[in-house]
């Protein structure tokens, strides 16, 4: 025979167990919140330098298929896995670009690599592929802890690709040498292409 008992629980009883179980949810949510601040990384003063060029792959008659690649510098233990990039101008959109990173010979920094492929739409307009955010090394002369700012910019309706430097982050120079020089490595796969160079302005490096 089934037989029914009855709950000998009284109401005070029951409201005691709601406010602990209450207080349960909310120690769990602050510990949930903990664990995500915890998890989440924190960069300041990190970033070195870093270049960004692309070169042409494919194209139709309305979409242009480059390779970006990406050279960036850090100081050690800040490296981030991927860069992200982010389009404006003539087209609009965002990638996420792989980096593998390797500690510098002189044990000073850590560079890191990648290259990822991105199809843009052809057009007249420019089109600024850039990688931004914060910060720079505290110890720089110019824009110190200031937000970095790596990007080209390309005519999608054009021919041709990118200029390529291979500049270091940093390059060694002597103290209070007069005047200080030091050329820059630069090509262009393009013939007949002229380089020209120039400081970025205040607003670029923003």
């Amino acid at each position: 025979m089934e037989k029914n008992y009855p709950c000998p629980l009284r109401n005070d009883v029951i409201a005691n167990g709601i406010q602990f179980l209450r207080r349960c949810l909310n120690i769990l949510s602050i510990s949930t919140i903990l664990l995500f601040f915890a998890a989440s990384p924190t960069y300041a003063s990190h970033f070195r330098g870093g270049t960004v060029t692309w070169t042409r792959v494919s194209e139709t008659s309305t979409h242009i298929t480059i390779r970006l690649n990406v050279s960036l510098s850090w100081r050690i233990g800040s490296e981030p896995g991927s860069a992200f990039f982010s389009a404006s101008g003539g087209n609009s959109g965002s990638w996420s670009i792989l980096l593998s990173n390797t500690t510098d010979a002189t044990g000073a920094w850590t560079n890191s690599v990648g290259s990822g492929e991105i199809t843009l739409i052809k057009t007249s307009t420019l089109t600024r592929l850039a990688y931004t955010s914060c910060c720079k090394i505290s110890t720089l002369s110019n824009n110190s802890n200031g937000n970095w700012n790596v990007f080209t910019v390309l005519n999608t309706a054009a021919g041709g690709s990118s200029p390529v430097s291979t500049m270091p982050a940093i390059i060694n120079m002597p103290v209070n040498a007069s005047p200080a020089v030091f050329n820059i490595p630069a090509s262009d796969p393009d013939a007949g292409s002229t380089l020209t160079y120039r400081l970025a302005t205040t607003t670029e490096m923003a």
